[in-house]
């Protein structure tokens, strides 16, 4: 994986963190926050392997 490659998941992962913080903070829906929650993380497990 190149590091632009890199980066860009990086830069989608705190996307998905940045929405989750919305979320929290306009007391959004538990199944949406924890919908980006997971996909934060399969984003960052992704970049793992």
């Amino acid at each position: 994986m190149s590091k632009a490659d890199f980066m860009e998941w990086i830069t989608l992962a705190n996307h998905d963190t940045d929405t989750v913080d919305l979320l929290i903070n306009q007391k959004g829906h538990a199944d949406i926050i924890i919908y980006h929650i997971h996909q934060a993380k399969e984003v960052l497990f992704k970049l793992l392997k």
